[in-house]
């Protein structure tokens, strides 16, 4: 693997968990307004999507073995077949400068741990440096 490629799988992480990250934010906030305590909100809302997020994606990269894979009917994956939010968060600067072959492409279970680590840092920052308590 290049380093041009290493960077690129790095990019299209950090893009997806930067972007994850404000779609969680700004619908806790949304929520958090209609009942009153926005921050709170948006704290509580980021630290569930977070757990919620590395635990699905954990079980995504879990190994399987040949015979669930073979009746899975695993397929490749193409650039059609990825998730449409996949593709526009991917499209998005810095990630679209680094176009990566199938092989190349980070896994969507590593997508979403980074995407959960991101929201629980993000979660902890509000309670210990923000003091948003709750």
């Amino acid at each position: 693997m290049t380093g041009r490629v290493r960077v690129g799988r790095l990019v299209h992480a950090a893009t997806y968990a930067a972007v994850t990250l404000a779609l969680v934010w700004c619908g806790s906030l949304a929520v958090g307004i209609v009942l009153g305590g926005p921050l709170v909100a948006a704290k509580y809302g980021l630290f569930v999507c977070g757990w919620l997020a590395v635990g699905y994606g954990t079980w995504l990269l879990r190994p399987r073995t040949r015979r669930a894979s073979e009746a899975a009917g695993e397929r490749t994956v193409t650039t059609r077949g990825r998730p449409r939010y996949r593709r526009a968060v991917l499209s998005l600067p810095p990630a679209d400068r680094f176009a990566l072959g199938e092989s190349e492409r980070v896994p969507s279970g590593v997508l979403l741990v980074a995407s959960g680590v991101a929201m629980l840092a993000a979660s902890l920052l509000l309670e210990a440096v923000a003091g948003v308590g709750g």
